[in-house]
């Protein structure tokens, strides 16, 4: 990983800061409760990390659905947005197992808790390990130096036969020249999909669509992993 913590975070914080946040959806993600019975039946209860969670109301629908939901986020901002938002009361405390700077955020009431703190510093002994992680655009956004890295630790935290749903884009990154506009989100392409997972895990794609980037139709993909 060339870029330390606290260069990573500090982009993202600039960009909570003025609001652009175009990557924000203000409703549920269509795809996860698409695919919902890929990770959970009707009325069973999992163990659901969220990386790069941000404030994606998608916590609050697992939760309200009474799945145990984990997030991490660099951005102490973003988290205070989605308590704030959806109406939820917290408490705040270091985390010392994680080390200096980083904290955890409990949500009253609910089997939530919301870590302030670079990716790379959460690992399993932290909450242990889920039957569920929601990759909304997470592996997108990363630094391409980092997803290898990125996918290692994700795998660590899945529980044997666990799944993980994850959102990727297909497209040519040709679509940006001439533009002031960079990645992310970058590209994925099941070639990649399957190097980074495929040899601790089956890699499925059980879902396309179509997104727009700066002008473009581009294909949004949704893969199923499941850990061996």
């Amino acid at each position: 990983m060339e870029e330390n913590a606290t260069d990573r975070i500090k982009v993202w914080e600039e960009r909570w800061e003025q609001n652009d946040i175009g990557w924000h959806l203000p409703n549920v993600h269509k795809h996860l409760q698409k695919h919902k019975s890929l990770l959970f039946k009707e009325g069973e209860t999992k163990k659901f990390f969220v990386p790069l969670c941000g404030k994606t109301v998608d916590m609050k629908w697992l939760s309200d659905q009474g799945h145990t939901v984990v997030g991490v986020e660099g951005v102490r901002k973003s988290l205070e947005d989605f308590c704030s938002e959806q109406g939820l009361e917290w408490s705040l405390e270091k985390s010392q197992s994680m080390g200096p700077g980083c904290e955890v955020m409990k949500i009253k009431d609910r089997q939530m808790k919301l870590y302030v703190s670079d990716i790379f510093l959460f690992n399993n002994s932290i909450e242990g390990q889920f039957d569920c992680i929601w990759d909304r655009g997470s592996l997108a956004s990363l630094d391409r130096n980092d997803v290898k890295a990125y996918a290692t630790s994700m795998k660590s935290l899945l529980k044997p036969d666990g799944k993980m749903l994850v959102e990727v884009f297909e497209y040519d990154v040709a679509i940006f020249e001439g533009t002031p506009g960079i990645p992310p989100p970058f590209p994925v392409f099941e070639e990649e999909m399957n190097l980074l997972f495929g040899q601790d895990c089956s890699v499925e794609l059980v879902g396309k669509d179509k997104r727009q980037i700066i002008g473009n139709d581009v294909d949004l993909l949704m893969y199923l992993i499941t850990k061996k």
